[in-house]
């Protein structure tokens, strides 16, 4: 099973990549990077849409919403997502709903 984490840290490797110059591509510092790879943190919705554009990626494949090249997505992945998408509920549509809802 995949965390935005690991995909992160392999995305990054593949691209032969330290977290510095990373941190530099997307404006944070490498311990920003480094928190996301350990799965301590999770990028903001900006970083998260930075990182895909500096990875070639979509956001749903950095949220273990969707696979690279279709492949099928398990039961475990499935879980991960529910859990994505209740983070992202809870830390950025509900604030702006309740702030544009005035």
């Amino acid at each position: 099973m995949n965390t935005l984490g690991q995909r992160c840290r392999n995305l990054r490797l593949l691209h032969k990549w330290t977290q510095e110059e990373l941190a530099n591509k997307i404006g944070v510092t490498k311990q920003v990077v480094s928190n996301w790879e350990r799965n301590i943190a999770r990028p903001e919705i900006n970083h998260l849409i930075s990182l895909a554009e500096v990875f070639d990626v979509t956001t749903d494949y950095l949220l273990c919403i969707a696979e690279l090249n279709g492949q099928v997505l398990e039961q475990e992945d499935l879980n991960l997502i529910g859990k994505n998408i209740t983070f992202l509920m809870e830390h950025f549509v509900s604030p702006l709903k309740k702030r544009y809802s005035k």
